[in-house]
């Protein structure tokens, strides 16, 4: 899987464009708005229950892994304790934004 740093990225928007299946997920990055687009969803749960506390920031993103055959499942894990899940045919995901140090924001590091 290719190296996705998104920590600290913030949640702007979700938009579903029902009829096609296309979902947009909006972010700030370190350095400007991106985001994430599933097209041929099949799947969408986004729990809003703030169980560690308000935030809009990302935690981590898992995937997009195999899920049930031809279909692909991308998890976003919140600072909020809310883990957002996707199953879709595709995903496209925004190219990385280097972190930098005067930034305030701190890269996940891989293992």
């Amino acid at each position: 899987m290719p190296d996705w740093t998104m920590h600290d990225w913030t949640l702007k928007s979700i938009s579903l464009d029902w009829r096609p299946g296309a979902l947009a997920i909006g972010l700030l990055g370190p350095k400007s708005l991106t985001a994430i687009a599933a097209r041929d969803i099949r799947e969408l749960h986004v729990p809003r229950r703030f169980g560690w506390g308000p935030s809009a920031s990302v935690q981590s993103i898992e995937g997009p892994t195999k899920h049930d055959g031809e279909l692909l499942r991308l998890t976003i894990q919140m600072h909020s304790g809310d883990v957002i899940e996707i199953v879709a045919a595709a995903f496209d995901l925004p190219a990385k934004q280097p972190w930098e140090p005067d930034s305030g924001r701190h890269p996940l590091t891989s293992g």
